[in-house]
């Protein structure tokens, strides 16, 4: 395999573009050979580099015609640290590369909390994600001032899902990748997943006292305000919507259970 070390932005070695395609070696060269895949000569590599963005895309269009055609039922579980690709994927093709935390940022979390996102999957296929990120409390301020962007949280400001200590949370990322056919069921999907997750945590003694979010998006809005989020304001010098949701005061049909499994522990 190629080496993976110093190699320019932008660009893949052959093991890197390998691994991100999943095709066997032979298949890889042959894509290559056959001019499907730009190969970009380097002094001294026998195996040169291949460009990310196209490499990318093939990836995309391969999962987008699996997911097109699959007729298997799309699953919800805790994301892992091999999702974290997946996970980034969807990001940009929500908000862009600039808008979405590295793979390498993502797996620097969950050294400090593993059970931050939570993904919707189908034939093995990241298609939606939500990321509830419980952030010290002056970190959450600086997110919601603009101090501060997702990508710049680092591992040391994420704390674990302690029992019985309350905790706030982030809601750092909500979405599903565009373009989908089965786009309302995966969000509703996303959806109900989370409010299970949000039970779980109640039958663990997992005790949250506010969520936090921003968004400028008008899916991202609506989700805030499905979820019973009150819209408080704006982030200074953008357009980016400020929203809270106070646990103990709300009556939104999501904390339902929630609530329920809190009232049943005591």
């Amino acid at each position: 395999m190629g080496r993976t070390k110093n190699i320019p932005e932008g660009l893949y070695s052959a093991a890197q573009a390998i691994r991100r395609l999943g095709v066997p070696r032979s298949s890889f060269y042959d894509m290559v050979s056959k001019g499907k895949i730009e190969k970009i000569e380097a002094p001294h590599r026998s195996d040169g580099y291949y460009r990310k963005s196209q490499i990318d895309e093939i990836v995309r269009a391969k999962q987008l015609f699996i997911l097109q055609y699959s007729t298997k039922t799309s699953e919800f579980a805790k994301a892992t640290p091999d999702d974290a690709l997946g996970i980034y994927d969807v990001g940009v093709s929500l908000w862009g590369k600039a808008g979405t935390p590295t793979v390498e940022t993502r797996l620097e979390w969950y050294k400090s909390n593993p059970e931050i996102d939570y993904i919707v999957k189908q034939e093995g296929v990241v298609t939606g994600y939500i990321s509830l990120m419980p952030l010290k409390h002056e970190t959450i301020e600086q997110l919601m001032l603009g101090k501060k962007r997702g990508w710049e949280v680092t591992p040391n400001e994420l704390l674990p899902f302690t029992p019985a200590i309350p905790l706030e949370c982030f809601v750092m990322a909500l979405g599903v990748r565009p373009g989908l056919q089965k786009h309302e069921k995966y969000v509703v999907h996303l959806f109900y997943g989370a409010i299970d997750v949000l039970e779980s945590f109640a039958q663990k003694g997992i005790i949250l006292d506010k969520f936090y979010a921003t968004s400028n998006t008008p899916e991202g809005i609506r989700a805030c305000l499905d979820f019973g989020f009150q819209e408080v304001g704006v982030v200074p010098g953008t357009t980016r919507k400020q929203f809270i949701l106070d646990i103990s005061t709300s009556n939104t049909w999501v904390l339902h259970k929630y609530k329920k499994a809190i009232k049943d522990r005591h």
